[in-house]
């Protein structure tokens, strides 16, 4: 996972830029946001800047005012192209999301000189004041730069606000100079790569498509902007210029690069801003800019439609549908876990070291697993959990926060670190699990207040008092535990659980348990499916669709949470468990046991 910082003066293109970013936790840490002027002026891109991550639910990400003027020259802005509020196209409303305190220099100063080595990668989509007056002020933030991925400049393409000059590097020349120059790495999406990322009416379809708000207003606001730019370059859409960036960092093989050096013009009156590339290395100078110069642009959109349809739906009315139209309100009681995961060849037996794994982050945690995955298939999903007091809690809740999990149960615990789950997966998709459960075992029964739900559905990853205390609580309606890990279940629950999800070696550990169970047990057995029974009576059994498997650690959450909305809407038993095995094949397609939990359009 890149932690990165946004730079930006928004733009229709830098909204969408946002919003890529914004719903792709998995891939980036946004540290904060840090707005310029650019586009329009300072008090309009900040508010644009806030308006957009209240649009996508994360109010989360801090926003900061930077600059409102270039280093040396008067402000040239753009509303010719994106309207009077910068983001024309969509209705422009006051952000309840505050500007965070203090200067956007200082934010991103301050966060680097906190940082590590290497570690924080810069994305800067506007002029580049914000970047060179933090490299002025505070030379010694440059070794703590992973990466500079920035929009602006060009070479074949000419200008697009003069003869010479891409806009950003018009604006503040000087400015792009100092970043330019600063040593560190530096990738750069220019009018070369970005005139060919065309938002066309063809490419445009499948995002009016989509339901919700955040689609719509991308698709409005692209509408607006293409009207300038399709009169003036005569083409079907209008270029996405800074979404390149993220695209870059999400999917770098959709872009063709090469090293070149790239200087900046900051004298002449006729070619100020001209960004030279030395494309053929025709000259000496040092090579300090990956030029992108071509570019996938289906494959780009694709990628954009596919965050797109991650936000959650929210229909643009007055909320008044009928109650059957709402959906089922699920509480999930569950730990909450940062997964560490390495990929080998094959899992070490008892003894053995396998080395040549690759390593990952990911969000997971039994119960944060089985909330997205409720969430993703369309349940209205509460999620009661503890988390530590650190950058781990963050990464572990990214995911549930885009998808619109409700966290306000989710409490953090000072002194106490997140839980973390080291998961082995080979070859295959098989997995090994080791958990050092944090704050997940700090959970006090005490301290739960359970919300009203049409269902609960649990784990055993906290502690069995705390599920005691739900029992006691959830007097109406269906209680589903999932018996994982293994560990004794208490008769007061046992009394009290309608549905008991097991696999195999569960099923063993608490056979001598169960004898006077009168609820619905679910077998899972891997690839082979899973049977409902009641007492010794099989009353119904499925097997999965075949697949393609990649990563198996969040298929049994994934089938949790698919077989409790089935019985919520109660259908038939066969039906809930075909729908549940479904489910949980489609989630071990992708790697990661959240990033692989699929939405609900997925399975169609």
């Amino acid at each position: 996972m890149r932690r990165i910082i946004m730079d930006c003066d928004p733009g229709q293109d830098d909204a969408v830029s946002l919003l890529m970013a914004l719903a792709s936790p998995e891939d980036l840490q946004i540290l904060g946001i840090t707005a310029v002027a650019g586009n329009v002026g300072l008090e309009r891109t900040e508010r644009n800047a806030r308006m957009i991550c209240q649009l996508a639910g994360r109010s989360d990400v801090p926003v900061y005012a930077g600059c409102d003027r270039p280093l040396m020259r008067p402000l040239i802005t753009a509303e010719n192209v994106h309207g009077q509020t910068g983001i024309d196209g969509i209705d422009v409303f006051d952000p309840t999301t505050p500007l965070a305190d203090g200067h956007g220099v200082d934010f991103i100063i301050e966060t680097l000189l906190a940082a590590e080595d290497d570690s924080i990668t810069l994305v800067p989509s506007g002029p580049l004041t914000n970047l060179a007056l933090a490299m002025m002020r505070a030379p010694d933030i440059l070794p703590k730069i992973r990466e500079i991925v920035a929009m602006g400049g060009a070479m074949r393409e000419g200008g697009n606000f003069s003869p010479s000059a891409e806009f950003n590097i018009l604006v503040d020349p000087e400015a792009a100079k100092i970043v330019f120059d600063c040593g560190r790495r530096i990738t750069l999406a220019g009018l070369d790569v970005t005139h060919k990322v065309l938002a066309t009416k063809e490419r445009l379809a499948p995002i009016k498509a989509q339901d919700g708000v955040v689609p719509q207003a991308v698709y409005n606001m692209l509408a607006f902007f293409n009207r300038f730019d399709t009169q003036k370059y005569g083409s079907g859409g209008a270029p996405l210029h800074d979404p390149c960036t993220i695209a870059w960092l999400l999917k770098p093989e959709l872009f063709q690069s090469k090293l070149c050096n790239v200087s900046v013009e900051t004298h002449s009156a006729l070619t100020l801003g001209h960004t030279a590339v030395d494309f053929w290395a025709v000259t000496d100078r040092p090579k300090n800019v990956r030029w992108l110069y071509d570019v996938d642009a289906d494959g780009f959109f694709a990628l954009l439609t596919e965050r797109l349809a991650r936000f959650p739906f929210e229909e643009m009315g007055d909320g008044q549908a009928d109650a059957k139209d709402q959906p089922p309100r699920l509480t999930v009681l569950g730990s909450v876990n940062l997964d560490i995961v390495a990929r080998a060849d094959r899992l070490p037996v008892a003894g053995e070291t396998v080395t040549g794994a690759e390593l990952s982050r990911f969000p997971g945690g039994k119960g944060a697993n089985q909330a997205l995955a409720a969430r993703r298939l369309g349940a209205d999903v509460c999620l009661c959990a503890r988390v530590g007091n650190d950058a781990a809690a963050d990464e572990a809740l990214a995911l549930l926060r885009v998808d619109g999990v409700d966290l306000s149960h989710c409490i953090s615990l000072a002194d106490c670190p997140t839980g973390v789950a080291l998961v082995v997966v080979d070859a295959g998709g098989e997995n090994q699990i080791v958990v050092a459960p944090g704050a997940n075992r700090r959970f006090a029964a005490e301290s739960l207040k359970l919300p009203q739900a049409e269902a609960l559905l649990c784990q055993l990853e906290v502690p069995m008092a705390v599920i005691e205390e739900a029992a006691a609580q959830q007097k109406a309606g269906l209680f589903v535990l999932n018996a994982a890990p293994v560990a004794p279940i208490s008769p007061a629950v046992l009394r009290r659980v309608d549905v008991l999800i097991m696999n195999e070696i569960e099923a063993q550990a608490l056979d001598g348990q169960l004898d006077s169970f009168q609820g619905l047990k679910a077998l899972t057995l891997g690839a082979k499916g899973a049977m409902l029974m009641k007492g010794d009576k099989v009353i119904a059994r499925a097997t999965p669709p075949k697949v393609q498997v990649v990563d198996s650690t969040g298929a049994g959450d994934a089938f949790c949470a698919a077989l409790t909305i089935a019985l919520m809407s109660s259908v038939e038993y066969q039906e809930a468990l075909d729908f549940a095995c479904k489910v949980g094949a489609r989630a071990t397609t992708r790697h990661g046991a959240q990033p692989g939990m699929p939405h609900r359009n997925d399975l169609d």
